[in-house]
């Protein structure tokens, strides 16, 4: 992987983490159990669940990729980061923020940097 997409990949994940500080003041919200309809569901059971799956397969590209270090599996596992981040954005967006937030733009961000990560896998050589 080149410097200038580990650079890329960095930045997301600083200024995701600074949006989410800064100017969602997630810290600042208190958490609603319900999510943003107030009513504890399948889709909040759905939203943890996802959350929970994509941090454990994290945690094994990485180890996968420590045992076989590879190129293509150590974008495999930014991949699960990026993905990771997406899942948690989207939790803090129903549980925290509620209401209409920016934080959508982040998601999407984050969306296309997971599908261009697999490209990059797919197409090098």
């Amino acid at each position: 992987m080149s410097n200038k997409v580990l650079a890329l990949y960095i930045a997301v994940i600083v200024i995701a983490a600074a949006y989410l500080l800064f100017f969602e003041n997630v810290l600042g919200h208190s958490v609603r159990i319900g999510g943003q309809d107030h009513y504890f569901s399948a889709f909040d059971i759905v939203t943890i669940g996802i959350s929970l799956v994509a941090l454990v397969l994290l945690v094994l590209s990485f180890m996968a990729y420590r045992r076989h270090p590879d190129s293509r599996m150590l974008m495999v596992s930014f991949a699960f980061l990026l993905f990771t981040i997406y899942s948690i954005l989207n939790a803090v967006d129903n549980f925290f923020l509620g209401g209409y937030s920016a934080i959508g733009i982040a998601e999407k961000v984050v969306q296309f940097l997971v599908l261009l990560t697999f490209l990059v896998i797919l197409f090098k050589k």
